[in-house]
């Protein structure tokens, strides 16, 4: 299959997975804002912008890391995916013991201690995920699925037990028994259908080199995260906490309309990876006619939200 073949193929499986599971969760944001109200989901909001950068930390570039060397040589297949996921695992928990030590410490009333902790805890089941193997095997109708089920299946549990704001703990709560139970499903999947589990494949001498060869990675994806949350951060250190909830529900239709962005990226990046190695002029070729068709369809969707803009919110 040809680069452009496979670029469009990732990317009608991504939208499928992506268009859907955004839907969901703006229902769920939604609603959330409507029976949790202003105070409670801008609390929320303002806890949830603090979890993107634990995450960031989390991943440290492993991913990343892991989808390019993956979609670069499939020989690495054998023992790449166990030992990263490793690794990212003992991270991810270091990171929670460490972020529960300072959260503990911190001169925030008890609830929001409480929620803090409560929100971190989600970092766990993303340490574990293997979602960046399938991305890096281009097996993203794997990874669409597993995002339609995860907002389906949240979106239902919040409907269920979210009916107030004094059940706003439950939503952090709700959203970590989710990803945990997703994450376990595409490890299981993977280790037993796709890539037979061996010990003999982990290899704790190479996991020095992961770090370091990922954390440049890492780095460069706090400071994309920084452009995109300081705005809620600054807000909530302001104390203006129902002013957070406002700003984020008419950022949510932002991020909506980045969706094209993000998907188109992720559907190119493991070709741009395989191709560096394999022909990179047929790389250059594939990047001129993405950023062509980026350019073709953001100009309208700019000019279109400014003019539509009040109607929307």
């Amino acid at each position: 299959m040809s680069a452009s073949k496979q670029v469009i193929k990732n990317f009608i499986w991504l939208a499928f997975g992506q268009l859907l599971s955004a839907i969901l969760g703006f229902i769920y944001v939604i609603y959330l804002a409507r029976v949790l109200g202003v105070a409670a989901f801008g609390l929320l909001s303002y806890v949830q912008a603090f979890l993107v950068y634990f995450l960031i930390v989390v991943d440290a570039g492993f991913s990343t890391y892991g989808i390019r060397e993956i979609a670069k040589d499939k020989l690495k297949i054998d023992h790449l995916p166990i030992n990263l996921i490793l690794l990212k695992t003992i991270w991810a928990l270091s990171v929670f013991l460490i972020s529960m030590f300072v959260v503990f410490f911190l001169s925030i009333s008890p609830e929001i201690k409480i929620l803090f902790a409560a929100t971190i805890m989600i970092i766990i089941p993303f340490g574990f995920s293997p979602d960046w193997v399938y991305q890096g095997m281009e097996r993203f109708d794997c990874v669409s699925y597993e995002k339609i089920f995860n907002r389906a299946v949240f979106l239902l549990l919040i409907v269920i037990f979210v009916k107030s704001s004094s059940d706003l703990l439950k939503v952090p709560m709700i959203e970590f028994i989710v990803g945990t139970f997703t994450a376990v499903v595409l490890f299981a999947f993977l280790f037993i259908k796709i890539i037979p589990f061996s010990i003999k494949e982990i290899r704790y001498k190479n996991w020095k080199n992961y770090f370091f060869e990922s954390i440049p990675l890492g780095i460069s994806f706090i400071f994309i995260q920084l452009y995109y949350n300081i705005d809620s951060v600054m807000l909530g250190l302001m104390n203006d906490i129902e002013g957070v909830g406002l700003y984020n529900a008419a950022y949510k239709i932002i991020f909506a309309l980045l969706l094209f962005a993000t998907i188109l990226g992720r559907a190119i990046f493991p070709a741009l990876s395989r191709l560096y190695i394999e022909n990179k002029a047929e790389m250059k070729k594939l990047v001129e006619r993405v950023f062509t068709i980026s350019l073709f369809l953001g100009m309208p969707i700019a000019v279109a939200g400014t003019v539509l803009s009040s109607s929307m919110i």
